[in-house]
């Protein structure tokens, strides 16, 4: 069944008066402003490849009919990246599959007031591997710049990592804080809790390093629920590894 839905209104093109205009397109659950996190790896048709645990916010949806392709523009990172899929494909991210490839996060930013709840890491996320060669701040390079501050934290080289971690040319930016709040998720059951406290503490300076961008009393608020959820669930896992691994990585709770 196709899950592909397009907007359409009657207006002026280039190319005459009375064409239909593609305003506004869904495909799957997928759409504009939605905020998705990668379940499993994945290729696009131009040779693009992300890993899982990736958090983008989906910026445009585009369908072409006549390829038979369908466009996402997201933003990962701070930098909009065009993926493009061929809907005629039997594998990867497509038509009735999107759900296997991308978690909904929700949309950008809720209403003042409203809660927001992270959701536990699938366990398809692993720590990325360990590659040699520091990473230079740059535009582009804050998704590269994290995934190796991840594994040389999960290698405990925890002083490598910060050194790394400083080279994010855009920590301001929310999907910085969330993909560490991945990481931080997938080490919530590490019997040793020390990569898991150098993680949460560098996602949580990431959470108000993002809400100081605020320009406005009414953005703030708007920022605020993330930031809230981010260390309620931080504040959740520190009281689950104190019930299930006594000794491993409970540590007292930071005062509201």
């Amino acid at each position: 069944m196709d899950r592909v839905f397009c907007a359409l209104r009657r207006g002026s093109t280039t190319e005459g008066e009375g064409q239909d205009e593609i305003m506004a397109c869904t495909i799957d659950h997928l759409r504009r402003d939605l905020r998705v996190r990668v379940l499993q790896a994945f290729q696009d048709k131009g040779g693009i490849r992300h890993e899982a645990g990736v958090m983008g916010t989906i910026r445009t949806l585009e369908y072409d009919p006549v390829r038979a392709e369908f466009q996402i523009a997201w933003e990962v990172a701070g930098k909009v990246e065009r993926l493009t899929f061929d809907l005629r494909s039997q594998t990867g991210p497509g038509n009735g599959r999107m759900k296997q490839f991308f978690e909904d996060l929700g949309d950008e930013l809720p209403t003042p007031g409203t809660r927001v709840r992270f959701s536990r890491a699938p366990r398809s996320v692993r720590p990325p591997p360990l590659l040699p060669g520091f990473i230079r701040r740059g535009p582009g390079r804050d998704e590269h710049v994290l995934q190796r501050a991840w594994a040389l934290a999960a290698a405990r080289q925890f002083k490598e990592a910060e050194e790394q971690l400083r080279e994010l040319d855009q920590s301001w930016n929310r999907a910085c804080a969330e993909a560490l709040t991945t990481a931080v998720e997938v080490h919530a059951d590490d019997e040793e809790g020390t990569v898991y406290e150098w993680l949460r503490e560098q996602a949580t300076d990431l959470w108000y390093c993002w809400g100081s961008t605020a320009t406005s009393g009414g953005e703030g608020a708007a920022m605020m629920p993330y930031i809230r959820a981010a260390t309620d669930r931080f504040g959740e896992i520190d009281r689950h590894r104190a019930l299930h691994l006594p000794g491993k990585g409970g540590r007292e709770q930071r005062p509201a």
